[in-house]
């Protein structure tokens, strides 16, 4: 069944996309649409409506989510609302990128801030390691596959 899943679900390519310097500010309008009162958010939502999740993909990607603990969860949306909510020094909104990772071995997560990475500006890393990653071709890839392209 996982492996049915992990088909339909997003992979880790559609992630780094989400979060990427190209597509951040989108990610930020999506964050701004789904965040509560709080700032708060309900994991995996802001991928599931930035690649407009059909109701067996929506599935398939919250029991992909759901094999992260709480606390893995926690962590990976604190450096999410953080990143999102950057703003320059005149008030306006300036989303900083995140890179995710995923590593075998035993099971933890890290986070580092980078002011100044390759591509010229600051970015995140988020590096998950002992959690099954997502798979690594995209859902577009994916899709495009099913209907015969």
């Amino acid at each position: 069944m996982a492996i049915v899943r992990a088909k339909i679900a997003p992979g880790a390519s559609d992630i780094t996309a989400e979060f990427s310097k190209q597509n951040i500010r989108q990610t930020l309008k999506d964050y701004k649409a789904l965040k509560s009162s709080t700032g708060d958010y309900q994991f995996g939502a802001i991928t599931a409506k930035h690649y407009n999740l059909n109701a067996q993909e929506l599935s398939a990607w919250q029991a992909e989510c759901a094999n992260y603990p709480t606390d893995v969860q926690s962590e990976i949306k604190r450096t999410v609302i953080c990143a999102l909510n950057n703003t320059d020094s005149s008030g306006n909104d300036a989303p900083i990128p995140i890179v995710f990772n995923w590593t075998s071995g035993s099971a933890w997560i890290s986070t580092a801030y980078i002011p100044y990475g390759q591509k010229g500006g600051p970015s995140y890393t988020i590096t998950i390691s002992g959690y099954p990653p997502p798979t690594p071709s995209s859902l577009g890839e994916r899709r495009a596959k099913s209907k015969g392209r």
